[in-house]
């Protein structure tokens, strides 16, 4: 940042006033420490350095904050160089590492400050940052690895590999990458006897095992990721890889689902303003040649439908996840993921669906149940009813026979008087 000023007016014969630069100042962020490093030149004057924490008050820089420094702004130069959205206007980007001396220079800067790499942070699909998954050493492997000179990087994990046997999948992704697969595999073994529950050489062997074919064993490896680190998104996408590579669709869809997904924090990057105008030093060959003019028919010759795909607004873990979904579309079609989609889960159009039907059938079944227990009990009813009119006519039978009955002995009792009574007459009339 440049700060400037108007000379004092003259008198109106003269000339107009100009302005001079009064002091200048470089700030740089120090990831590991999070503070501001300035320099700050005054003129007249002096150079002075210092840093600004988080409640702004100054400080004296001192060595280590300084290579802190350094080693910062060479990861942002190598790890944002192919970042499309970190490109400014008129914004010239130099070789950060121009000669094998600055590459001394920065592997020794960075030996000092490996163990503390964990402090810059990770890629969003890692949760927690280690020694092995942080800014840090994915650098060096981006620097190394796109030039494909690996020997340094081996040199370098070696060294580190004695303190943290960890380190040992970088250092064996390092051998992989120049030739020396038996090194890295007798690496990794001599790690793992170390350290077991390390997903990070898990990994490594597994994507190995990947490119030499043999998924079966990579199955295992990647199922003993997930085990030992269950809280990670990196544990479980390996595991739906190697699903995809097995053909087994099905539990690559289950896997997916079961991965952890996390928010992503965006990251913060240059705000620039707009400017109000610019003064670039183009040749005017390259401005008559059009090249500079933004080429916005190519963007419109594209599928509209392409525009509402939700790729381009997903990040972090998200973006990863529909990257997997893409890469099964890729591998069996739209219509076969849809099948598998159906034997392994229930959309909630679907459970909504299905639950409406269930409630109808239930509801339905209420209703002849009740129907049904309606017409049992007036069947019962109309029993009752008929048993209670036979027990009232069997009782009425039998109340009628007893007054038959009655009347019979009355009749035979009367009868038998009129016979004593004629045979007393008789007697009466034979004594006279």
């Amino acid at each position: 940042m440049l700060t400037y000023s108007l000379d004092e007016p003259h008198a109106w014969f003269s000339k107009p006033a100009a302005w001079r630069i009064r002091s200048g100042i470089y700030c740089c962020f120090n990831a590991f420490s999070r503070v501001d490093v300035r320099v700050e030149v005054k003129i007249p004057g002096g150079v002075e350095s210092y840093f600004v924490d988080v409640r702004g008050e100054r400080h004296e820089a001192t060595l280590e904050v300084w290579q802190q420094t350094y080693i910062s702004a060479l990861l942002r130069s190598i790890l944002y160089s192919d970042d499309s959205s970190y490109r400014l206007a008129g914004f010239r980007k130099r070789d950060p590492i121009p000669n094998l001396q600055a590459e001394a220079k920065f592997l020794e800067a960075a030996e000092q400050c490996f163990f503390q790499g964990w402090q810059l942070g990770s890629v969003p699909e890692i949760q927690v940052a280690t020694s092995v998954n942080n800014h840090l050493t994915n650098g060096i492997m981006k620097y190394f690895g796109d030039s494909f000179r690996f020997e340094p990087a081996v040199k370098l994990f070696e060294k580190m590999y004695q303190k943290d046997p960890e380190v040992a999948a970088l250092l064996s992704q390092a051998y992989i990458g120049q030739d020396e697969e038996i090194k890295a595999i007798n690496v990794l073994y001599d790690a793992l006897k170390a350290t077991p529950m390390s997903y990070a050489l898990l990994h490594t062997q597994v994507d190995f095992l990947r490119t030499k074919g043999k998924y079966d064993i990579a199955l295992k490896l990647a199922k003993h990721a997930v085990n030992n680190t269950p809280s990670e998104f990196v544990t479980w996408a390996k595991l739906t890889e190697v699903y995809i590579d097995l053909a087994d669709y099905e539990s690559a869809l289950l896997t997916l689902n079961s991965c952890p997904m996390f928010t992503y924090s965006e990251r913060d990057m240059h705000r620039m303003p707009t400017p109000a105008r610019t003064h670039l030093p183009i040749k005017p060959e390259i401005v008559n040649s059009g090249i500079m003019e933004e080429d916005t028919g190519r963007d419109s010759d594209a599928d509209p439908n392409l525009y509402r795909l939700p790729a381009p607004a997903l990040h972090g873990t998200f973006n990863k996840a529909y990257s997997l979904l893409t890469r099964l579309v890729a591998r069996i079609g739209w219509d076969e993921l849809l099948k598998c989609r159906s034997g392994v889960f229930v959309m909630e159009e679907e459970y909504r669906m299905q639950k409406a039907v269930e409630e109808e059938r239930k509801g339905s079944a209420a209703m002849e149940g009740l129907k049904a227990a309606r017409a049992k009990r007036e069947s019962l009813v109309a029993a009752r009813r008929e048993e209670r009119l036979e027990e009232e006519a069997r009782a009425n039978g039998a109340k009628l026979e007893e007054e038959k009955r009655k009347l019979e002995e009355k009749e035979k009792g009367e009868r038998e008087e009129k016979e004593k009574e004629k045979e007393k007459e008789e007697k009466e009339e034979e004594e006279e």
